[in-house]
């Protein structure tokens, strides 16, 4: 990793210039071709300013403006007591005038330089063969925004945005998993913004107070956070004069469940249902306020972990199935005899049945070992949705041949209904996968959606595939197996064990091969990584329904790249029923 080393590319928060400690923010990466600048936002002493990375030259006023419209726009955390005011940032940068060279805002200061900032060289790359011929990337403590520039002659190597991109430099991945938020392709050129969060381990952090409610796209499932400058100072946990495991920190995790009054603490395993929080009133309050509610019932579990982030994901798992077991035993329509296994509770009313218990997307966490560590998080992303406007030119791009409107009004014959109802099917449970946070869930909604997509295809049977690859070889083996078939005396184990033999080997193909079959028909290709999605995904899912450890999990990114996937497979359908099942 020479290049981010050599550049000290990510943002480390501490840093030291003369002596004194100062404090990192931001790093601002600008590339044209093969040149490019690096410069830094960070407070020294009292002051907020910025500076190219050696920390001793000024930018010139045309870097100056771009980094501050960058850092305008960027998502910065930082200790509670030094956060960043963006509105400051703003006010600097419409004050850059070409006749001054020092501006002030408070405790934000920009000095710019007449004189030209030398240029480093190397080139940018995106999936290792695209030159960018721009490169802007803004590297916080929470995420990394990025807008590239494909010129025209590159910009056919670029097949699709729907997936994950990176961007190399002198041989070395420079920025990873990065999503494509926005795509603007022109004429001359394409520009992609481009976005990823990163991994922030809070094993040494010091939350001071602040309140995080999630980020731009993932969920807590996803995210690590980093919150200040203390997090690398190791908090030492002793017992009985001995020290433990510094790696590990226990964190106290409350969730506010809706549907629920409680008279008595119930436990499931690790969780406790009460009607006390059992932290601190003011943060109480504090956390009441959020919830803009009063409440009746909490969910209170205590987990050990390395990490924040991987400790909240273990206690929102745990809670909800605490919640699913709870919400089982409740609306039992049997008087409440406990499934017959105990006869203690007969009282029985049938408006419960439509009651539901939910978790509160909100919820608090406190190290247990600092109570003055702690914070409110959001475990669903709120920013996430926003309002989808439809513009003339994607009204033109979705009325263009009429194909939404022909696949409707199909003709009504028994053979198309069937075609149009299957594939509408898929649509549902391809919508069920985008909708649920769950992993599992996705992976059998996605895989649901591929069945039904495929229904009426013609593949290759295993009996075909076989003799392809063998040749004399199988014909003779599966003679060999029916004249061994032929030789048991039962009639009736006879006829089972061939008719498991036939149905296995001339039966239904593949999943597989109805969809290669598919894809043959359509004019779409699927490149290698998506056949190594598809079977990611399949093997993902075997396991799951036979109840087996999945030793390479598929991610919630490749997860998103099937669903764009069948979503293009399932357009191309649509217009080839809607064409009468052929390709014009």
């Amino acid at each position: 990793m020479a290049f981010i080393k050599e550049e000290h590319l990510y943002t480390t928060g501490g840093l030291s210039i003369n002596g004194k400690q100062g404090f990192k923010y931001a790093d601002i990466i600008l590339g044209y071709g093969e040149n490019y600048y690096h410069a830094v936002f960070f407070k020294f002493q009292n002051f907020f300013t910025i500076m190219m990375d050696d920390y001793q030259t000024f930018p010139t006023m045309e870097i100056a403006s771009k980094v501050l419209t960058m850092l305008s726009e960027a998502d910065i955390t930082g200790p509670a007591s030094e956060k960043i005011d963006n509105e400051k940032i703003k006010v600097l940068l419409s004050d850059l005038n070409p006749d001054k060279n020092y501006y002030k805002i408070g405790n934000y200061i920009v000095r710019t330089a007449e004189k030209t900032v030398p240029y480093k060289k190397t080139e940018f790359l995106l999936n290792s063969m695209i030159p960018l011929a721009n490169v802007n990337a803004c590297i916080t403590n929470m995420g990394t925004r990025l807008q590239v520039t494909i010129n025209n002659e590159n910009k056919q190597k670029l097949d699709r945005y729907d997936k994950v991109f990176f961007v190399s430099a002198a041989g070395e991945i420079v920025f990873k998993e990065l999503m494509c938020l926005k795509a603007f392709p022109d004429i001359d050129n394409v520009v992609l913004d481009l976005f990823s969060e990163h991994e922030y381990f809070m094993k040494h952090s010091q939350m001071n107070g602040m309140k995080i409610t999630g980020n731009l796209l993932w969920t807590l499932q996803v995210m690590e956070y980093s919150l200040n400058k203390d997090r690398d100072n190791p908090i030492e946990m002793r017992k009985e004069g001995k020290s433990l495991n510094t790696g590990k920190r226990r964190f106290f995790f409350l969730f506010s469940i809706r549907g629920l009054e409680i008279k008595t603490d119930v436990r499931f395993g690790l969780v406790t249902f009460s009607n006390e929080s059992g932290i601190d009133i003011d943060r109480e309050n504090e956390y009441t306020a959020i919830l803009g509610k009063t409440n009746h019932c909490y969910a209170q579990v205590a987990i050990v972990n390395e990490s924040l982030r991987m400790a909240a994901e273990e206690a929102v798992k745990v809670v909800d199935k605490a919640i699913t077991l709870l919400q089982i035993i409740l609306l039992d329509d049997s008087p409440r005899i406990f499934y017959n296994t105990k006869d203690t509770y007969r009282s029985w009313n049938f408006k419960m049945l439509s009651s539901s218990l939910t978790v509160d997307k909100h919820f608090y966490v406190e190290d247990v070992i600092s109570t003055q560590q702690y914070a409110i998080l959001n475990r669903k992303n709120s920013l996430i949705t926003q309002l989808i406007t439809v513009d003339e030119e994607f009204s033109d791009l979705l009325n263009k041949d009429n194909i939404l409107e022909d696949f409707f009004y199909l003709d009504k014959s028994k053979d198309k209904r069937k075609l149009a109802e299957d594939l509408l099917q898929s649509i549902v449970w391809l919508n069920a996968s985008l909708k649920t946070e769950d992993s599992k869930e996705k992976i059998i909604s996605l895989y649901n959606c591929l069945e039904f997509l495929v229904t009426g295809e013609k593949g290759t049977l295993l009996s075909q595939e076989l003799h392809l690859a063998y040749g004399s070889e199988y014909d003779s083996s599966i003679e060999g197996i029916k004249k061994v078939i032929n030789e048991i005396q039962n009639e009736e184990l006879r006829e089972r064990i061939g008719g498991v033999i036939k149905s296995s080997f001339e039966g239904n193909s593949s999943l597989q091969s109805k969809l290669e079959s598919l894809i043959d028909r359509l004019p779409i290709t699927f490149e290698d990584r998506d056949w190594e999605l598809f079977n990611k995904l399949k093997k993902n899912r075997q396991k799951l329904i036979h109840n087996k450890k999945i030793s390479a999990p598929i991610t919630n990114q490749e997860l998103n790249e099937l669903f764009h996937l069948f979503s293009k497979v399932i357009i191309y359908r649509i217009i080839d029923i809607s064409n009468g099942g052929k390709n014009d």
